[in-house]
């Protein structure tokens, strides 16, 4: 199974992870503190929320990411700003939906509001995809794309180029080729 797909088939439990995380630790939390601690445990248990999931995306997708100062500095920028909205939000719900249900809700759509902006945060952009598409390394025989490949046997049409070969036979060498042949072939 490619990578991207089993990173994406993982990215589905953060939602059920999210809600086991949370109700353990508020369960776990109530019953530590009493039932005088209710708030502080729901406060926790958003706190414990939140660094699972983080933790769990970033590790998720950090290798697949192209990391850049801009990158890092957007992707914490994001993260203290839905934390603020999700303790906002938290705080304005309290009153009508109890501090329990209105700590879960906060940290929920705090947490998965920075996922989806970490989403648009990481995405490739166009320079980053043309210097991906002009490094690929190709087949000389029939143009299948073998980067990521450990072997120079085409997977597509079952070629076993050299590594001179290989070389050569990559889209923009031909000038190359000619050109080297022509300096040789001068008299010095």
């Amino acid at each position: 199974m490619p990578c991207i797909v089993s990173r994406l088939l993982l990215s589905m439990l953060v939602v059920p992870l999210g809600a086991l995380v949370f109700s353990l630790a508020a369960t776990f939390l109530s019953y530590r503190f009493g039932w005088r601690g209710e708030n502080l445990a729901a406060a926790l248990s958003s706190v414990a929320t939140w660094f699972v999931l983080s933790v769990y995306w970033l590790v998720l997708w950090r290798s697949s990411v192209a990391w850049t100062r801009f990158r890092l500095y957007r992707t914490a920028w994001s993260a203290v700003f839905c934390a603020g909205l999700g303790v906002s939000f938290a705080y304005l719900m309290a009153p009508l939906w109890g501090f329990l249900l209105a700590a879960a809700s906060g940290a929920g759509s705090s947490a998965f509001g920075w996922l989806g902006w970490t989403a648009i945060i990481w995405r490739q952009t166009d320079a980053e995809a043309e210097a991906i598409e002009t490094a690929k390394v190709v087949c000389p025989t029939c143009g299948y794309n073998l980067c990521g490949l450990r072997t120079t046997t085409c997977p597509e049409c079952g070629a076993s180029p050299t590594l001179d070969q290989l070389l050569d036979g990559q889209p923009g060498q031909e000038t190359k080729v000619l050109q080297n042949h022509a300096n040789s072939a001068d008299p010095v």
